[in-house]
């Protein structure tokens, strides 16, 4: 056998692969049309092909190909053709008996009848697989699995077999090599397998199972082909197809920071895991464990790609899981822990009439009331659950978020709100309340408004008396016949 040869003939036995090799006279309960023959694959003929059947399309739409399929599959392959069956008989309503006749005296060859009916939505094919000519001729497989066949350990494979001749013993003959990149890489290997029935047969199905370990497959793609001979020692076409073996567990990995704060965004990234020569074409599954016990699986808005995106609310340990799925099934997992650290309430105090932030100190006049409010910034999950406590002087005075203080007594007041959250930790503010009488700042006033008044009289009060102080010192100081003309000289 020439190991791997490019072979049409795979592709015109998937086609009839699963064509019924039988079937009954029975028109079709459904709305397609059938194309039916009682006509089986495998007969030898050699001056005349006749097939028949039955047919609930319209006869007219009938075309016929004759290949020539001992190696290969094409047009070049094509022995005849033509339009029409030979005889069409009416049944009854939208059912007719049909027979095609060819003549095939000088044809010698394993060949394939391909009969085509078309409807509005679609084409009716019907194959069937001969063997014409004087023979013997070798036999014929038609494989009843996919061209790419997936395994994790062990798989079977049937084909139906054909003769020309009937027969119990024949001898399969397996090649394989593998294959990443389509072609053969390093040595063909080659295996025969002897096949018995109990009695003489002309069609049957074969069956042979292929072990990773007794066929020393390694992860990755091998291409196989396999022949049957029959005991005169004749070949039938080959049969090619892929192996794809994944025999190892994938591997499954996280990349996660071990510590994060209450309402942190965490990033548990899944990506490095691997299916090996597979590569990442992996399916993933996040179990999460929450601080409360709770357990659940990760919904869509948590994952993108391989990678569990988190928003931890509640403080405590947090376990992750991950589960990944190659495409055979095998799983593998991994887990990880978080430690999410509880963040203490930022508090504040606001007046509940203008919403302004209280700084130190709050003025009141004597007799007006106070409405005050708490502030409280924590993680979303603790809002609920902020416990509030209002200290004036030392005691306790209210758990509400909101407080009224009224008739407060003239002074200072200290002023302390605590704010605890679910994980028993605590934020505060303090401010002093400064308690004056409304009337005392009236008298202030009053009095700063006539300093300036007192001040004007003590400078004009001052400003007369030196007036009349140098006055009085003038007219001391005066000769007397300036104060008496009798005394002038």
């Amino acid at each position: 056998m020439t190991p791997f040869r490019k072979s049409g003939f795979v592709l015109i036995l998937l086609v009839i692969a699963f064509v019924p090799t039988s079937s009954g006279y029975q028109s079709s309960s459904e709305d397609r049309g059938s194309l039916l023959s009682d006509s089986l694959n495998g007969q030898w003929i050699n001056d005349t092909l006749m097939i028949s059947g039955t047919t609930t399309i319209s006869p007219q739409t009938a075309t016929w190909v004759l290949f020539n399929i001992t190696e290969t599959l094409g047009e070049e392959n094509i022995l005849q053709s033509g339009d029409f069956f030979t005889e069409v008989i009416p049944i009854q309503d939208g059912l007719w008996s049909w027979e095609l006749s060819i003549n095939v005296s000088e044809i010698e060859c394993i060949c394939l009848v391909q009969i085509t009916q078309s409807t509005m939505d679609e084409s009716e094919v019907l194959n069937r697989i001969l063997f014409i000519g004087e023979g013997p001729h070798p036999p014929v497989l038609s494989p009843l699995h996919d061209s790419i066949v997936m395994i994790d350990g062990q798989a079977t494979l049937s084909a139906e077999v054909m003769h020309s001749i009937a027969v119990n013993e024949t001898n399969l003959l397996v090649s394989w090599c593998y294959s990443p990149n389509g072609a053969c890489e390093g040595d063909i290997y080659n295996k025969q397998i002897g096949l018995q029935q109990n009695e003489l047969s002309k069609t049957h199905e074969l069956s042979f199972s292929i072990d990773v370990e007794n066929y020393s497959l390694n992860d990755g793609i091998w291409k196989f082909e396999y022949q049957l001979q029959n005991p005169l020692l004749e070949i039938s076409p080959t049969v090619s197809f892929d192996l794809y073996v994944d025999h190892t567990d994938p591997t499954a990995e996280i990349i996660a920071p071990e510590l994060a704060s209450e309402g942190d965004v965490v990033l548990f990234d899944g990506s490095g895991s691997s299916d090996g020569v597979w590569g990442k074409d992996l399916q993933s599954v996040w179990t999460i464990v929450q601080p409360d016990g709770i357990q659940r699986v990760a919904n869509e808005d948590e994952l993108n790609g391989m990678v569990l995106v988190l928003h931890p609310i509640l403080s405590g340990n947090y376990t992750v899981n991950l589960d990944v799925i190659d495409s055979v099934g095998r799983i593998s997992s991994t887990t990880t822990t978080l430690t999410v650290v509880n963040i203490p309430p930022l508090v504040g105090i606001e007046t509940t009439f203008d919403k302004s932030l209280v700084t130190e100190i709050i003025l009141i006049n004597s007799g007006d009331d106070l409405d005050l409010s708490a502030i409280a910034l924590d993680t979303s999950g603790d809002d609920a659950t902020l416990q509030y406590e209002w200290i004036l002087n030392g005691n306790q005075i209210s758990s509400d978020k909101n407080i009224t203080f009224t008739n407060l007594v003239m002074g200072d007041h200290k002023l302390v709100l605590i704010v605890t959250d679910d994980n028993g930790e605590t934020g505060s503010k303090e401010v002093t309340l400064a308690v004056k009488d409304d009337s005392s700042y009236g008298s202030q006033d009053n009095n700063i408004r006539f300093l300036p008044m007192l001040g004007s009289l003590i400078v004009i009060l001052i400003a007369t008396l030196l007036i009349f102080r140098m006055k009085a010192s003038r007219s001391e100081s005066l000769p007397k016949w300036e104060t008496n003309p009798e005394l002038k000289p």
